[in-house]
């Protein structure tokens, strides 16, 4: 097979709306974004936690405002870095800092606290924690499933691998066909019960609703993705407020 019939499959594979997100990079780039959802998130949220009630506590003898400036400006370098982060993994648009250029040390205290979208960013960050939480679970389940099934020629022998039920379930499809003269009823019975992987067959057909369903889970993993960089559209832009400052 010579270089240009396999860079003309390769291109066939990945323009295929089905088989094609195994190949494209931008598949598993949107993994590793999901991938860090929970980390950044708990990160976000041990930040906000920590800083916002001890910012708030010592108020009263005058260094808690400092505390609360520095997590807000601290918060606003967090949203820049998940304007990049989605950029570079989500192929998204976000403007990725202000317009205003400037070396005034008040300038960084100033933008953060009179850009509308500091605030909005904020919530976003608490709410990614929640986000990374269900993310995790999705992917740690979906990962576990497609691999045991994957997997299944190789370790069906040595434990039980099937599905199990507590007994046989009995359900029917009924239809009523209708005649000049009557109806007749026509039944059809069907039994589910346990069923468990023996053969080398059977444990590669397995196998292959394996490779189905991790297709299946890459799409629904892109869907994710897609979810999440739009609400970071939404949630992480400039919103400038004019505010008067005394300093």
């Amino acid at each position: 097979m010579s270089l240009r019939s396999r860079h003309i499959q390769g291109h066939s594979l990945s323009s295929s709306p089905v088989l094609g997100v195994v190949v494209r990079a931008q598949t598993y780039k949107n993994l590793l974004y999901l991938a860090l959802t929970f980390p950044l998130g708990l990160f976000y949220f041990t930040l906000l936690v920590a800083g916002v009630p001890l910012g708030v506590t010592l108020l009263s003898v005058v260094v808690g405002l400092p505390v609360l400036i520095g997590v807000l400006v601290v918060s606003d370098r967090l949203l820049v870095f998940e304007r990049w982060l989605a950029c570079r993994l989500l192929d998204r648009s976000i403007p990725l800092d202000r317009d205003t250029e400037t070396d005034d040390w008040r300038d960084y205290v100033r933008q953060p606290i009179t850009d509308l979208g500091t605030w909005v960013g904020i919530a976003y960050l608490a709410a990614k924690f929640v986000v990374g939480v269900v993310t995790f679970v999705v992917l740690t389940v979906l990962f576990v499933l497609v691999a045991s099934l994957l997997l299944a020629p190789l370790y069906y022998d040595t434990t039980s691998l099937g599905f199990y039920l507590t007994g046989p379930v009995n359900f029917s499809l009924s239809y009523v066909v209708q005649f000049w003269d009557g109806a007749a009823v026509i039944t059809l019975p069907f039994t589910i019960t346990s069923w468990q992987v023996t053969t080398l067959r059977g444990a590669l057909a397995v196998s292959a609703g394996g490779a189905v369903l991790g297709i299946l889970s890459l799409h629904l993993c892109n869907l994710l993705a897609r979810v999440q960089g739009w609400l970071t559209t939404v949630a992480i832009r400039p919103r400038p407020v004019d505010v008067e400052f005394p300093f």
